[in-house]
């Protein structure tokens, strides 16, 4: 009895999650250098539990669209979907969760369950460790990545961060004792597809593209594909910093980084297609060229 009673209550027993059965997901917010600006940004990190393939992205706000977009887009860059979704209790996902009480999770985060086909299990209240394998490497992350960096912009921040867990991906794994990326190819078979088609719970706005190729938010002009000149197409601002430009048929035909700079044309050359090759009309531009 005495021997029984001295057995710590943080005494757990190593449990390896067999291939394709589950995925961990969490947050952690920094503050960094964007554009020369002290900005707060979330880190959202999806890591396997098998395989401990990784993947993050930044973003500028924590809301539960923000939540839905990046579990979707976390799964896309890992190149496929797990049976189980671990996750910790944010409003966004977990309306309640009770000790020894059924969860009660948000009804958008089961659409979004729904629409990747995945079940969602959310950890017991205050015991951060049931998803020891995603929390962990927020601490990595923070030291070798975010501690004195600057970007000029949240896609260069992405691009980067992309880069930097790549390389921790084909690094050796202190607990499997094997390289991630070696191991994740084992894996892959065991993973179902991920839907491409983005998860909206928003209403889109719509904008009618004008004869320049561009569409106006917010006193800004962001150019389109020229097919679309004349036509509506909708938009939605998502992770607080990307714009993305659907079609009618929910396809996204464009994507810029929202500025605030009002009256400025955010233009894509390739969004101009033949029209770049028409001859100009002005002679010192025929010189020119």
């Amino acid at each position: 009895k005495e021997e029984k009673n001295n057995i710590s209550l943080k005494a757990t027993r190593r449990v390896e999650t067999p291939l394709g059965d589950q995925a961990q997901f969490d947050r952690a917010n920094y503050m960094m250098d964007i554009d020369g600006e002290k900005t707060q940004v979330y880190c959202f990190s999806l890591i396997l539990s098998a395989s401990r393939k990784k993947a993050i992205l930044f973003s500028k706000t924590c809301d539960g669209e923000a939540i839905y977009e990046a579990i979707h887009l976390l799964f896309k860059k890992i190149g496929g979907v797990t049976k189980e979704l671990l996750i910790d209790n944010p409003k966004a996902l977990v309306a309640l969760n009770k000790l020894g009480e059924e969860v009660d999770f948000n009804t958008n985060a089961l659409r979004l369950a729904h629409y990747l086909g995945i079940n969602l299990n959310a950890c017991n209240p205050y015991r951060a460790r049931t998803k020891g394998k995603v929390e962990r490497p927020f601490q990595y992350i923070e030291e070798q990545f975010v501690k004195g960096s600057k970007f000029d912009s949240m896609t260069k921040l992405n691009e980067a961060a992309d880069l930097f867990i790549d390389e921790a991906n084909n690094s050796l794994h202190r607990t499997t004792l094997r390289v991630t990326s070696e191991f994740f190819a084992e894996e892959i078979p065991h993973l179902c597809q991920v839907r491409m088609k983005p998860f909206i719970i928003g209403n889109l706005k719509e904008r009618k593209v004008s004869l320049d190729c561009y569409i106006s938010v917010d006193a800004v002009k962001y150019s389109v594909p020229v097919e679309y000149v004349g036509k509506k197409v909708s938009f939605r601002i998502t992770l607080g910093y990307k714009l993305e430009v659907f079609n009618k048929s929910l396809d996204i035909i464009a994507t810029h980084e929202i500025t605030n700079d009002k009256g400025k044309m955010i233009t894509v050359e390739r969004h101009y297609g033949d029209l770049n090759n028409i001859a100009p009309k002005s002679i010192p531009e025929i010189i020119r060229q």
